[in-house]
């Protein structure tokens, strides 16, 4: 993984563990009175942490032609109760995937994606142990790309807001273990400048890369040094990139 992104994983979890954790901490000012279910099994903080490990498949089908139908997704969220059945949850996940590139000669490119996320969940109490639950959030995600091909940005690093819908179903015994399942729908694009690459494998080819308004002129002199050359003079268009999918998987976590 990206350093960068090791970074800001370590940064986010520690910054939410001191939030949670501080004393008098609550939302109960600006919350709606409603009854409150809440679990006996309660701890006096009342904050979980858990770890997730979940299947992710995209929505795009040409994120999938590159990197396939889904992978797996590493999550760790902490979460804290407010009021009632209202809990504040964060967190940050994280994966790493292989895939390989479209055209003939499939070079080989892997993603990576680490989002950080803030949200609020609600959850209904079937029983003292059982709860089922829905919630969403917004989410600040980092993206790195590593192309193994001479005729695109070997790496590519991208930054943008998206969200999150959740839905689930937890359970907690011994009074302080949960096991979760859950399906959550994930929304995030990455708006990509929208830019050409020559494909021509002349030696002579001095062009390497254009933008919108020199596509023309770029594409004549590609033309022109390629001409006589066996080889087409093509171009790679890299567009936004759709990263939205669902994330289905299970969840152990720690209540306190």
């Amino acid at each position: 993984m990206h350093p960068q992104y090791l970074t800001s994983f370590r940064a986010a979890f520690f910054l939410f563990l001191i939030l949670f954790s501080a004393p008098g901490f609550s939302l109960q000012g600006w919350m709606p009175s409603l009854p409150s279910f809440a679990s006996a099994d309660s701890g006096p903080l009342d904050i979980a942490v858990e770890f997730r490990c979940a299947y992710f498949h995209p929505s795009s089908n040409r994120v999938r032609r590159i990197y396939g139908d889904g992978w797996a997704d590493y999550q760790l969220e902490i979460s804290k109760g407010i009021q009632c059945n209202w809990r504040l949850w964060a967190g940050v996940s994280g994966f790493s995937h292989k895939g390989k590139s479209l055209g003939i000669r499939h070079h080989s490119t892997r993603l990576e994606m680490v989002p950080i996320y803030v949200g609020l969940r609600y959850a209904y109490p079937v029983t003292n142990h059982l709860n089922l639950f829905v919630g969403g959030g917004a989410c600040y995600s980092f993206l790195n790309i590593r192309d193994h091909d001479r005729f695109v940005h070997r790496k590519t690093h991208k930054q943008d807001w998206g969200g999150v819908v959740q839905s689930g179903i937890n359970y907690r015994f011994c009074n302080c273990i949960e096991i979760t399942l859950f399906a959550d729908y994930f929304f995030q694009k990455f708006h990509v400048r929208n830019i050409q690459f020559s494909s021509c494998s002349s030696p002579c080819c001095c062009c390497t890369s254009c933008s919108n308004d020199c596509n023309r002129c770029c594409e004549d002199r590609c033309n022109d040094c390629c001409r006589g050359s066996s080889s087409p003079c093509n171009y790679i268009k890299r567009n936004d990139l759709d990263l939205s999918g669902y994330k289905v998987g299970i969840g152990i976590g720690f209540a306190f």
